[in-house]
């Protein structure tokens, strides 16, 4: 009989995270394993996932906001936190936006000038810098403001019951968020005026992790489901069960892929939401084999055709991102935080954070 994890499960799992060698065929040309590079310090015991821009490495946590120079493993500045930035640091032109449930800040990009604060009325939903400016929810009101001076342009009200808690996404000159009270909004990223709105509680209640893919809006309901919605009127074009709940799933290169507790990573048609392909993960009837990962909780990643999961036992799995075949399972030389970067420019070298608030580097050898 199948097995599946439950949300409290899936939350109550540790974060924690771990070098094995290559997994793959001669024709692959696997690398050997993991080389680390820099373990560098950071004021925070507790570290949010990087943000890298250039040669800049962005980071916040429990303690501070940072700036390092990735290539020279030097840190350009160091700002105090008044609050736990639990959320990765956004970027606007000239900006570094800080944030968590309590905690909404800007800091200059170059030198880490405090620019702005906003005092929130109630827990901070994730932001979403769209166009130099910044969206949000704060209890059940969209709230927009001016990235650059903290300023507000607007804000839009939901009904009083709802908990914004998930980022909107931004499109041109339209925003959408699915907040909670069973509605998909579409907003006039100008002024914030309604543009459409379509109520199906029954569908999803909520709609978290957007993603774009041409004219669809790609999001994950509370129900076990992915979506495609049409942008321009928030039809339903494709709708996939997954059994359980879908976590961290990722819009590229034409496909959605995800994990989900029944044991599986999935690669579907962004247009269709047909599988291209799956990858089992956990064997519920051979659950002492090897080979079995444990629950992935990170955000998945891809660069060059390849396909980075994270999961839980410390274990960093590599897919190829056009079959879905094992490239590499490697066991990290520390425990870390549940996140990965890549750095654009070379993708064998990668940016975590350790559980002791250190920025490691690595690169695949």
């Amino acid at each position: 009989m199948t097995v599946l994890l439950s949300r409290r499960q899936l939350i109550g799992c540790g974060a924690a995270l771990a070098v094995l060698p290559w997994i793959g065929s001669a024709a692959s040309q696997p690398s050997t394993g993991i080389k680390v590079l820099q373990q560098l310090k950071t004021g925070n015991r507790l570290l949010s996932p990087f943000t890298l821009q250039g040669n800049a490495l962005y980071l916040n946590g429990d303690s501070t906001v940072e700036a390092w120079d990735k290539d020279k493993a030097q840190m350009l500045w160091q700002r105090p936190l008044e609050n736990h930035a639990g959320f990765r640091p956004r970027l606007s032109e000239d900006v570094l936006i800080t944030s968590g449930r309590h905690h909404l800040a800007a800091w200059d990009k170059e030198n880490g000038t405090d620019r702005w604060r906003y005092a929130p009325n109630d827990e901070l939903a994730v932001p979403l810098v769209h166009n130099n400016r910044i969206h949000f929810g704060d209890r059940h009101s969209i709230i927009t403001l001016d990235a650059s001076s903290g300023e507000k342009i607007w804000s839009f009200d939901t009904i009083a019951s709802a908990r914004i808690a998930y980022a909107p996404i931004g499109v041109g000159n339209k925003i959408l968020i699915g907040p909670g009270d069973g509605c998909l909004y579409a907003l006039s990223a100008d002024k914030g005026e309604l543009l459409w709105k379509v109520d199906r509680e029954a569908d999803w209640q909520y709609l978290r992790q957007l993603g774009i893919h041409n004219d669809l809006l790609i999001a994950g309901g509370y129900h076990d489901e992915l979506f495609g919605i049409n942008m321009q009127d928030g039809s339903i074009v494709w709708r996939f069960y997954a059994g359980n709940f879908i976590n961290s799933q990722l819009v590229t290169d034409g496909k959605v892929c995800f994990w989900s507790p029944t044991g599986w990573i999935y690669a579907l048609d962004a247009n269709t939401g047909s599988v291209l392909w799956r990858h089992q993960t956990i064997d519920y009837k051979n659950r002492g084999r090897a080979q079995n990962w444990s629950p992935v909780m990170a955000e998945l990643v891809a660069q060059d055709n390849l396909l980075y999961i994270l999961a839980m036992d410390h274990i960093l799995h590599v897919l190829d991102l056009n079959t879905g075949d094992e490239r590499a399972s490697l066991e990290l030389p520390e425990r870390v935080r549940p996140f990965v970067s890549i750095d654009e420019h070379n993708p064998q070298r990668l940016f975590l954070g350790s559980n002791d608030g250190h920025i490691l580097q690595l690169e695949l050898t």
